[in-house]
């Protein structure tokens, strides 16, 4: 300890020349705890603050050498240099050799000499022996008739301000919580059992600064063992739970009294005694006691003391064996206090909708008697219950509440404000989640499962808590299991971002008349949407196609094509070569299309895409704006099912196409075709033989077969060796026409 100076006062380090660097800490009531440098009345009987300290800096030869040895120990061990404190301050460290000087506390006269003595621990209370478990056998007078001087300090309140003031170095509410717990929240128990260091407020009890608050209260406690000697009344009540708080209230008004009774004086105290007391007090001190006397008291209730006028003269232990039926048919008369006092076993039978709001604020003290209130006890009492409350309730009954009386500020206290909000939170079901999430705060929002994310109602969530869930800087990987109709109902808060992380089975389902044009745009930029063109509808497909690149339209499916409307939504020559050119099975797909779709489409055909026509369509197209090398190509005698082609035209077809027909193609026509053939639409004798070759055994099988109008209008084209072959009557009919 050569490097510490204990002074009496700062004057000292300014006359000791070792001091002529001093650096004032600018915090001088900052108790010293650091460098494991002693601390408290445990180091030679001294209490002291660190004031000042002095630091030698090195010269520029000491720190080169330091240095040196450093870059030399590294050099032989990476890892030794690593893990060693000491050459890792060589190379950062310019500080060392430190001094402090150490302000003992005047008033605690404890300027005695330096050696370390050993003293025996003093007593809290004084002039008292520590070992409770000692009974001398002695009377005590009665405390609730003991007279204590009027004008006495124990008959004044012990101001907070001696816990509670910044100014005097002691305790503020915020300095003292250490662990938790405030300084007047500490019970008496554990008070005087601070050296202890397995006490749960040990560090509390031995900071600091809480010196002079332990020096307030030990005062207070030395005052009470003069005045009702209370180390022997504690002893005979070993499990009361007195707390520090309970000794500031003046001697007269105080509970105090009722706490140390004796067991005889106990079972004495009425409801009356109680009146004014806090109900935090009863519960912790006076029902405990009430609990293990009633157990083997033999005063027994009379039905003839239950009434209004003798409620408050019942004792207590006579409160304790109230039955339920009478507490409920005098639940308007009862004070509040009183449902601290009753036993758990009445609970199951009041009738909740009955208490006041003070009774139920009461009663909620305890969550132990909270928790047997059933489902229906808590539904009948839920509009009197303060919010804070509600989370004395259970996980159970938390869950069995009906939501729709649940507010934000109840909301606030449940799932907000409690520790388990968030695990409770996650354990409710979707339509308790739907039912709350108007209350939701983005933190709510992001500690949902992702089983209640997926099953919530999303025509109820905000944009905000949309963002929380789906930030699209951080877009989950559930966003892409959302079903379609859910995508729907908050697509309106998409961003860019959100719409480029959507599934193709998302996107194939969603309305795309409701998307904006602009989003739906970047669907189909460049080369993305390909995979996604397949699986749309042709709904869809309308609803984007004015998007398409060229590209896309590459990726229609057979199905997209053979059904599209062309007519209704026009595309150029550079998206018919896309559609039809790319692909064999494509471009054979023209055999497959209708003839209102091949009508819109010719005008783009070119060569090979006219013998694609199906049979179907060739019996319906419109042939009188074709031309000869349009003919030959779906006519061609080349091609291999020519003659079938042109026995699928009806008889109107061929009288658009005649002028284009070869010798060949006449000769491919069925019989049927001759036989109904309107021969005035021929306009040579030419057409004629070709249609009717006279070496033709055809000829001479089909033209006795000619109607009556089918020959009269061939007549004029039948001559020479073709008559050979008619008929009776047909003969007949040409001598009448001759005759006309």
């Amino acid at each position: 300890m050569e490097n510490v100076l204990f002074i009496k006062n700062l004057h000292e380090i300014r006359s000791d020349p070792k001091w002529e660097e001093k650096i004032e800490f600018k915090n001088k009531d900052k108790l010293i705890d650091e460098n494991r440098l002693p601390v408290g009345e445990d180091f030679r009987k001294r209490h002291y603050k660190l004031v000042a300290k002095k630091v030698r800096i090195f010269s520029n030869q000491e720190i080169a050498l330091r240095k040196i040895c450093g870059l030399f120990f590294i050099f032989i061990s990476f890892g030794l240099a690593y893990a060693s404190a000491r050459f890792r301050k060589f190379m950062a460290k310019r500080k060392t050799s430190i001094h402090y000087a150490l302000l003992i506390d005047p008033a605690r006269g404890n300027f005695e000499k330096l050696a370390r003595i050993s003293v025996k621990k003093e007593p809290l209370l004084k002039n008292t022996e520590l070992d409770l478990d000692k009974d001398d056998g002695e009377d005590l007078p009665d405390i609730l008739t003991l007279t204590i001087d009027a004008d006495g300090p124990l008959n004044k309140p012990l101001s907070t301000s001696k816990f509670f003031s910044e100014k005097e170095g002691t305790l503020s509410d915020n300095q003292i919580d250490m662990f938790g717990f405030k300084f007047l929240e500490i019970p008496l128990s554990h008070f005087m059992n601070d050296k202890d260091s397995s006490n749960p407020y040990y560090s509390l009890l031995n900071s600091s600064a809480a010196e002079l608050s332990k020096d307030a209260i030990s005062k207070r406690l030395e005052m009470f063992e003069r005045a009702i000697q209370l180390k022997k009344r504690l002893k005979r009540i070993p499990d009361c739970k007195l707390i520090l708080r309970d000794f500031l209230q003046g001697w007269k008004n105080s509970p105090l009294k009722y706490a140390l009774a004796s067991d005889e004086e106990f079972t004495r105290l009425t409801l009356e005694n109680m009146q004014g007391f806090e109900p935090e007090f009863i519960e912790r001190v006076i029902r405990k006691r009430l609990i293990k006397l009633a157990a083997t008291s033999r005063q027994e209730l009379e039905p003839s003391i239950v009434s209004f006028d003798g409620l408050l003269q019942l004792s207590l232990i006579q409160l304790y064996k109230l039955e339920g039926r009478w507490v409920n048919q005098w639940m308007g008369h009862l004070p509040p206090m009183a449902f601290i006092l009753f036993p758990n076993s009445i609970i199951k039978d009041l009738n909740t909708k009955w208490m006041s709001e003070d009774q139920i604020e009461t009663f909620f003290l305890a969550e132990e008697r909270v928790h047997l209130l059933s489902t229906a006890q808590v539904d009948r009492c839920l509009d009197k219950i303060p919010p804070k409350l509600f989370t004395r309730l259970s996980d159970e009954q938390i869950f069995a509440l009906n939501f729709v009386y649940i507010n934000q500020e109840i909301f606030n206290e449940i799932f907000k404000n409690s520790k388990r909000g968030k695990t409770l939170l996650q354990s409710l079901k979707p339509p308790q989640l739907n039912q709350l999430c108007p209350y939701f705060t983005g933190e709510e929002w992001k500690g949902l499962k992702e089983e209640q994310i997926l099953s919530l109602d999303y025509s109820l969530m905000t944009q905000a808590g949309f963002e929380a869930i789906f930030n699209e800087f951080s877009i989950p990987e559930l966003f892409q299991r959302l079903a379609p109709s859910k995508v729907e109902l908050v697509m309106k808060y998409f961003t860019l971002r959100h719409w480029s992380k959507l599934s193709t089975d998302q996107l194939i389902k969603l309305d795309f008349s409701e998307i904006d044009p602009d989003v739906l745009k970047t669907f189909f930029t460049q080369t993305k949407g390909y995979d996604l063109i397949k699986s749309l509808s042709l709904a869809q497909i309308y609803r984007a196609h004015s998007y398409f690149c060229t590209g896309h339209w590459k990726h229609l499916s057979r199905k997209h094509i053979i059904h599209f409307n062309f007519a209704k939504y026009p595309i150029n020559q550079e998206i018919f070569n896309a559609i039809f050119r790319e692909e064999e099975e494509k471009w054979n797909l023209l055999g497959k299309l209708p003839l209102a779709t091949i009508n819109v489409l010719s005008q783009y055909f070119t060569k090979g895409d006219w013998g694609k026509l199906s049979l179907e369509v060739l019996g319906q197209f419109d042939y009188s704006k074709i031309d000869q090398a349009i003919f030959d190509e779906i006519f061609s005698q080349q091609n291999s099912n020519f003659q079938t082609r042109i026995q699928a035209l009806p008889v109107e077809k061929l009288y658009q196409l005649f002028p284009y027909f070869s010798e060949g193609h006449w000769k491919a026509l069925k019989d049927q075709q001759i036989l109904n053939f309107d021969y005035s639409q021929l306009k040579t004798q030419e057409n004629f033989d070709k249609m009717w070759p006279v070496e033709s055994k055809r000829t001479e099988t089909l033209l006795p077969k000619l109607t009556s109008v089918a020959f009269l209008k061939a007549l004029p084209f039948i001559c020479g060796e073709r008559r050979k072959w008619l008929t009776g009557k047909q003969i007949g009919w040409m001598q009448e026409r001759e005759k006309k």
